[in-house]
């Protein structure tokens, strides 16, 4: 009787419908940032402070909003953080001006992640913010 009941919970679906194995989302992953060289999905490395102040998490920009509030506009980043996989993580929306955006290309910040932190440069540097029309905040480096 319980070797009937085994092979029942065994044969259960438990991926959520309409959501493809790791795999193929991990394949969907490279295909959308290799299908542009100028990627669009991720506009540059982020270091954000989380979850604790004095710990950072690396993440990338990956777009940016204007949130209208009583005091005036804020503008925020989208920074995924990526958790124990690139294709998985959380995204935070942090205002711009406490990213810290280091010297980083977006392929470094994918090896480090990839690699869980083994490839990390000795010494990263934030690279300067270049001012721009109603003080916004470049999302790309590259002009």
């Amino acid at each position: 009787m319980a070797l009937h009941w085994k092979k029942k919970l065994l044969a259960v679906d438990l991926t959520p419908q309409g959501l493809p194995p790791p795999k193929e989302l991990w394949d969907l992953f490279w295909r959308h940032l290799e299908s542009d060289q100028n990627t669009t999905a991720f506009k540059e490395v982020a270091i954000i402070r989380h979850p604790r102040i004095g710990e950072y998490a690396f993440g990338f920009i990956t777009s940016s909003v204007v949130l209208q509030g009583n005091n005036g506009d804020e503008e925020l980043c989208s920074v995924y953080v990526p958790t124990n996989h690139l294709y998985i993580g959380d995204i935070f929306l942090v205002n711009s001006r406490e990213i810290i955006r280091p010297n980083l290309s977006i392929g470094e910040g994918i090896e480090i992640i990839v690699s869980v932190g083994m490839t990390m440069p000795q010494m990263i540097a934030p690279i300067e913010r270049i001012p721009r029309q109603n003080d916004q905040i470049p999302l790309n480096r590259m002009m």
